[in-house]
């Protein structure tokens, strides 16, 4: 990638006026923070960078009251020791996705991980940043501050503004503060583990676990072991795993895992480092019931994959010569998408990180977009989108 300008505002305001002065000058933006996720998207993007980590502090911490008030560019792992020290968690499994993306390792910002929608396999019970973000101000693609949602749960009247900007990657707006629920981090956790079982099985036990009547953190099926979570109060785990290892039909023993093999497992499966050799790595969301089928399609093409999130979420790793085409065939002949997460630079300048959208939801996404943006400030060229509102 080309050397470009990089902007650093150390507050909301100077965010306005760096955006503002883009507008005005017909100019480009693309908002980072820390550059975790730098390789998600083409490589080649036009503009300065605006660089939001100036605005790292945390605002309004109530441990009591299960909420943190922070700037977007604040440290995620500074946030998370915060929390921690309190017995709390980010419910939605956050944690540093460079080990994915190929990026700087420890350099996160939670602002980051809220507007790329990263969560680990706790969303499975606890959802994604979405579903925890109650409030935020942010600059518009116009050059203007402003807010939405609030800090209490129950504080959305008309359409939900914040479910628009997780997950959005800086194509609508530069957040600059955030409202999010935490979570109490749970007293005690079980993770019970089958091995090598088939695709079927494995997505068979999976889905008989959530169906029982206990509540799953988290279920997986790696290369070689299939594995459920628990998390809670300790009598609670422990009588919820004692059920599941008597009730579930399993193919084989289902075990206890120890702590620390159990957490590396996890954190595998967090980072994908099962496909850290794999050329090409691709993120595929399906229906459960067609995981199974999906993984085959893809074992035929070549591809590496494991399962995460009771087989909605499946990973898939793949070489280069494979055609971007062919793995987004078979995610969609399943009713499913793929979103081209790693590639070498060649892929990723005539594929999109996303996978195409229906005529009619394009069409919705489109209008979103540009009501925020309309003069096309953060298109960038990073998603392949066109450069100007039309």
């Amino acid at each position: 990638m080309t050397s470009r300008a990089r902007l650093s505002p150390q507050s909301p305001e100077a965010v306005r006026d760096a955006v503002a002065s883009a507008v005005a000058r017909g100019e480009k933006l693309e908002i980072v923070g820390g550059g975790s996720k730098e390789s998600f998207g083409a490589p080649e993007r036009t503009g300065a960078l605006l660089d939001m980590r100036g605005l790292g502090r945390v605002l309004d911490y109530q441990p009591r009251e299960l909420t943190i008030e922070v700037e977007a560019g604040a440290s995620l792992a500074e946030v998370d020791a915060l929390l921690t020290a309190h017995g709390q968690t980010f419910a939605f499994d956050a944690f540093d996705a460079a080990a994915i993306f190929g990026g700087p390792v420890g350099r996160a910002t939670i602002g980051g991980a809220v507007a790329s929608g990263v969560a680990g396999p706790g969303r499975l019970q606890g959802g994604g940043p979405r579903d925890h973000l109650l409030g935020f101000e942010a600059v518009s693609g116009r050059g203007e501050l402003f807010v939405a949602g609030g800090k209490v749960v129950k504080n959305v009247t008309g359409y939900d503004v914040s479910k628009l900007m997780a997950n959005s990657w800086g194509r609508m707006a530069a957040l600059t503060k955030l409202t999010l629920r935490v979570a109490p981090r749970p007293e005690a956790t079980v993770t019970l583990a089958c091995a090598y079982l088939s695709p079927e099985a494995a997505v068979q036990l999976m889905c008989d676990a959530l169906k029982a009547p206990v509540t799953i953190a988290a279920a997986a099926c790696l290369p070689t072991v299939t594995l459920l979570r628990l998390e809670g109060f300790d009598r609670s785990v422990s009588l919820r795993a004692q059920y599941l290892r008597e009730r579930l039909a399993a193919p084989g023993e289902l075990e206890p895992l120890g702590e620390t093999a159990a957490a590396d497992l996890w954190r595998q499966t967090r980072e994908a480092t099962w496909l850290e050799s794999s050329e090409t790595v691709w993120r595929i969301g399906i229906a459960p019931t067609r995981a199974a089928a999906t993984v085959r399609r893809l074992w035929e093409l070549g591809a590496n994959t494991f399962m995460d999130l009771g087989g909605a979420r499946i990973w898939a790793g793949a070489s280069a010569e494979v055609e971007p085409r062919l793995l987004r065939e078979v995610a969609a002949g399943q009713g499913g998408y793929a979103t081209l997460i790693r590639a070498p630079a060649a892929i990723r300048a005539t594929t999109s990180a996303f996978h195409p959208a229906a005529p009619g939801v394009a069409e919705l996404s489109r209008r979103a977009i540009e009501s925020f943006d309309p003069c096309g400030v953060f298109r960038t060229g990073r998603f392949h989108e066109v450069a100007h509102a039309h």
